[in-house]
């Protein structure tokens, strides 16, 4: 989902194509899913989910149905792949497959539920799509201050009362640790320690921008093993990620890290120049009314009849779940090279 006024970032685009070149074409394209059709993927979602107040808990609420129902994998739009294969080697016959941050430990019930993945039926995904049902399905009293505690109130007008990460990890990890306690047997698969998709220190690297060399030195002093040899990376969008970088430094500089792993990706520029005005155009399925934009690397054929059809173009019988929009927007492109990735 992507419910945000402001254009969808271009290194999110690189990032979507990074999904498809890592997993080998083995899962098709990034599925959207938003209010329209989320019955489609969820068919026993409440009707207290399009209730959710803001949209990190709207996200928070299907990732797991999605793979419970369909089975796939779930990542947040700022993850860059470079190699997806152990994971859709595993998917198959895996209840959950995910990773862990620094001081978090899956035993403990404790995960990063930025990415997931696991098998349609997961006993993991079920048991926590249960519980967030449940959750969502109890009654706030009428004088309850919205965000205090997880319910919805009786008017179906009003909001239901979520917390922040109320929907998230505020039940998943919970109920990971109530399957522990009852000796339920599921097959797991937790890339932690030296695997982990976020490396310690990434979130600084990145914020200062730092040459592979300083960045190495940097991780040995921390004794961080392999921090370039990574599966995946989360790059914290919430962290400024969007703004730090042109998209020249990720296309074409590779010598700071940002700019080495989006080499090691392979994933190429998608969207095309601009030949017009620079301009913004919101398409939600209508008739186009702009020119020279672009989404997806796509031109429209604007002026004409041609409808910019984008949910009849990636959703698709794919396993393949990701976050995308809830909106569909033209990007704002520009024709020169060096633009920021966030613009």
């Amino acid at each position: 989902m992507w419910n945000y006024s402001r254009p969808v970032p271009e290194y999110i685009h690189l990032n979507l194509q990074s999904w498809e070149r890592a997993s080998g074409g083995r899962c098709g394209k990034p599925v959207l899913v938003n209010r329209t059709n989320v019955r489609q993927w969820i068919p026993d979602a409440p009707e207290e989910l399009f209730r959710i107040p803001y949209e990190a808990a709207e996200s928070d609420a299907i990732r797991y149905a999605l793979i419970y129902h369909n089975g796939g994998v779930y990542m947040d739009t700022d993850f860059l792949a470079i190699d997806m294969t152990p994971i859709i080697d595993r998917i198959q016959d895996h209840d959950i497959i995910t990773y862990t941050a620094e001081g978090q430990k899956f035993q403990k019930g404790q995960f990063s539920s930025n990415f997931l993945a696991g098998r349609k039926g997961s006993k993991v995904m079920g048991a926590i799509w249960k519980s967030q049902k449940e959750h969502l399905q109890r009654h706030c009293p009428k004088d309850m201050v919205p965000k205090s505690g997880m319910c919805c109130y009786d008017d179906p007008a009003v909001p239901c009362s979520v917390r922040w990460a109320g929907l998230g990890e505020g039940i998943s990890h919970p109920a990971l640790i109530k399957l522990f306690q009852s000796n339920g047997t599921f097959k797991s698969f937790i890339f932690d320690g030296d695997e982990s998709f976020v490396p310690t220190g990434l979130v600084e690297v990145l914020k200062q921008k730092l040459s592979i060399d300083a960045a190495l030195k940097y991780w040995e002093r921390r004794s961080v093993k392999q921090p370039l040899s990574r599966k995946l990376y989360h790059l914290f969008n919430s962290q400024g990620f969007a703004d730090a970088y042109w998209c020249y430094d990720l296309t074409t500089d590779n010598s700071t890290v940002a700019g080495a792993l989006y080499q090691r990706s392979q994933v190429q520029r998608a969207i095309a120049a601009h030949d017009g005005p620079t301009s913004k155009c919101a398409n939600d399925g209508g008739l186009c009314k702009c020119t020279g934009n672009v989404f997806y690397g796509r031109r429209f054929a604007c002026g004409s009849n041609q409808q910019t059809e984008l949910a009849a173009w990636l959703v698709g019988g794919y396993g393949f779940i990701g976050t995308l929009m809830r909106k569909t927007y033209a990007m704002k492109t520009s024709s020169t090279s060096q633009r920021k990735c966030g613009a």
